[in-house]
């Protein structure tokens, strides 16, 4: 039987909010057990295009370097190696990263050598994704440009979460 590693992942609209929202978050204890952090409207620096990060010793940060930016990602350095994730989309609504994360368990001795020498790599592309309210009925650019990623990336296993503002009319 092989096991393998969970990533948890937390997604959330800051709603643009520093000290009520991004602080808090960032610095909570249960957020730390988070391996990836999706927040679609981060509070925004007004004199870098930079959203808040009060700990980086513990997170990464993946902003577009733009006053327009409306996603983000943060990866906890402490749960996953610097060197086993990679950015592959990087625009103000849709940030992207794909990580490898191999099958260990939190077996020890024989048994865990075993399996991961059985064990092979996965890759995921995460996805965090920022859709505007659309106007009518019309689909809008965010989403035609996650149709495109997937038409020209050889995207395998993905997790894509955001804030679609899609409301059903009933």
């Amino acid at each position: 039987m092989m096991n393998t590693r969970q990533l948890r992942i937390l997604q959330l609209n800051a709603n643009r909010s520093k000290d009520k929202v991004m602080r808090p978050l960032l610095m909570h204890s249960r957020t730390q057990m988070c391996d990836i952090l999706l927040i679609q409207e981060p509070w925004r620096n007004p004199f870098n295009h930079t959203t808040h990060n009060p700990d980086r010793d513990t997170w990464d940060l993946v902003y577009a370097a733009s006053p327009d930016t409306r996603s983000c990602i943060f990866i906890n350095k402490k749960r996953i190696a610097q060197d086993s994730w990679s950015v592959i989309h990087l625009e103000e609504d849709i940030c992207g990263i794909e990580v490898r994360i191999g099958g260990r368990g939190e077996m020890e001795g024989e048994l865990n050598r075993l399996q991961d020498e059985e064990t092979e790599t996965q890759q995921i592309v995460v996805l965090s994704v920022y859709n505007p309210s659309p106007i009518g009925e019309e689909q809008g650019p965010v989403l035609e440009k996650l149709q495109e990623l997937y038409r020209t990336r050889d995207i395998k296993q993905t997790i894509i979460m955001s804030n679609f503002n899609l409301y059903h009319p009933m």
